[in-house]
């Protein structure tokens, strides 16, 4: 599964959003969390930021 670091000033938003999707785990105290392709893919569609850290890093979205 992808896990992705929410920017800090963009995290409620991002947050909100990826707890409608569904389930999200944390991994880390630094923004770090493990999250489905779906919300992935709703992060896209709402252009929202956030950086693809570990599996396949070079599709990063902002």
């Amino acid at each position: 599964m992808p896990t992705i670091r929410i920017p800090k000033e963009h995290w409620e938003k991002v947050w909100e959003t990826l707890g409608q999707v569904g389930p999200i785990h944390r991994i880390s105290k630094d923004y770090l969390y493990v999250v489905s392709e779906r919300h992935l893919e709703v992060l896209k569609e709402r252009n929202l930021p956030y950086t693809l850290e570990g599996e396949n890093p070079g599709d990063a979205n902002r």
